[in-house]
């Protein structure tokens, strides 16, 4: 071992005094953690909040087609783009954009067909739930209600409510944050990316289906090595749920108040649907774990390896007080955007 290497692989001096700290934490960190990355993200989300409360102030209407597609390139730019312009810069490692083949691409594309089933089951079953609770119906915090099936519509519908944000989820969260999080160990980092991935969602009664699309994404990203699966996974998914609305009926959340109002034949669709999707899941998995086993053990992913190793002599570990302050930060804002979602806010 070198001497540079070993300087690298110890602990760093921590920063003395309130500002040195704040520098540490939120302006220019000697070394990009996840945590400054969730605190970006968590601020970029606040910000573009506000501004779309304030776009929603003039006179259209934010939960049509139309004006979600022009609120959510707003969200996508603060909430992702931006956080990653800035957190981006200091990341020298590009595996997230490692090309692995089309083989394991088509296969993630291949999974959002049953991984819309699962979404769709979780989210019925939700529904009911909340439906049978009796509590009032807290809407997402970003919708839209579209009855419209024109091709325009569709196309719209897609390009907004998924290959927009896919794009920005596979750069932030997929991307930047799981190459310093992973690291830690991939169900450490399944753990946290899912739950950050559903609390983005700002949607509380379909938090536990995005918790299990963003445990796939996971699955997915280590799998594969590359974050564009994501883009493709989703893609797929949003199809999916487009093509399958007649045949897996869905519990409309948006016009249904009471339990009664709701089709019980929808439990014919969904039961099965749910065993399926996961038996498909399963055997996606199977040739994913078999993928990564051939592909990070050949002679195809050596670069890929050396590069790695060099990297990781560059990341010393951080004392608590050159991260904490971001993490706890991202933490406070995040409980206060859902404390706002669940007073009725954001409508």
């Amino acid at each position: 071992m070198t001497d540079s290497t070993k300087n690298n692989s110890t602990s760093y001096k921590a920063p003395r005094g309130v500002l040195p700290i704040l520098r540490e934490n939120f302006i220019k960190p000697r070394q990009i953690s996840w945590s400054y990355t969730f605190f970006l993200f968590s601020f970029g989300i606040l910000i573009a909040l506000i501004l779309i409360k304030l776009l929603k102030n003039s006179n259209f209407s934010s939960t049509s087609l139309v004006g979600y597609a022009l609120i959510s390139p707003i969200f996508c730019v603060f909430a992702y783009i931006l956080p990653a312009i800035i957190a981006g810069t200091k990341i020298k490692s590009d595996t997230w954009t490692d090309n692995t083949g089309i083989g394991s691409l088509i296969m993630a594309f291949v999974s959002g067909v049953p991984l819309a089933l699962v979404f769709r089951t979780i989210h019925n079953l939700s529904a009911y739930f909340h439906l049978w609770s009796g509590r009032t119906t807290i809407f997402p915090a970003l919708f839209y209600y579209c009855d419209d099936t024109t091709m325009l519509s569709r196309i719209t519908e897609v390009l907004s409510g998924c290959i927009i944000p896919a794009i920005g989820v596979a750069i932030l969260l997929y991307g930047i944050m799981w190459d310093r999080i992973s690291r830690r160990g991939f169900y450490y980092a399944l753990c946290i990316i899912s739950v950050v991935y559903a609390l983005a969602q700002l949607n509380p009664i379909d938090f536990f289906s995005y918790l299990f699309v963003g445990a796939w994404m996971c699955i997915l990203r280590d799998r594969i090595g590359n974050a564009w699966s994501i883009v493709l996974c989703l893609l797929s998914m949003k199809l999916t749920s487009i093509l399958t609305l007649d045949i897996i009926r869905e519990i409309d959340i948006y016009s249904t108040q009471t339990l009664s109002d709701v089709d019980d034949s929808f439990i014919y669709s969904t039961l099965p649907a749910l065993f399926f999707g996961i038996i498909l899941l399963l055997l996606v998995r199977r040739y994913l774990n078999e993928f990564k086993d051939l592909y990070f053990t050949s002679s195809m992913a050596d670069n890929l390896d050396t590069k790695n190793q060099e990297l990781y002599s560059e990341l010393p570990s951080m004392p608590l007080v050159c991260y904490l302050p971001a993490l706890i930060t991202g933490v406070i804002i995040f409980i206060t955007i859902w404390t706002i979602l669940f007073k009725g806010g954001f409508l």
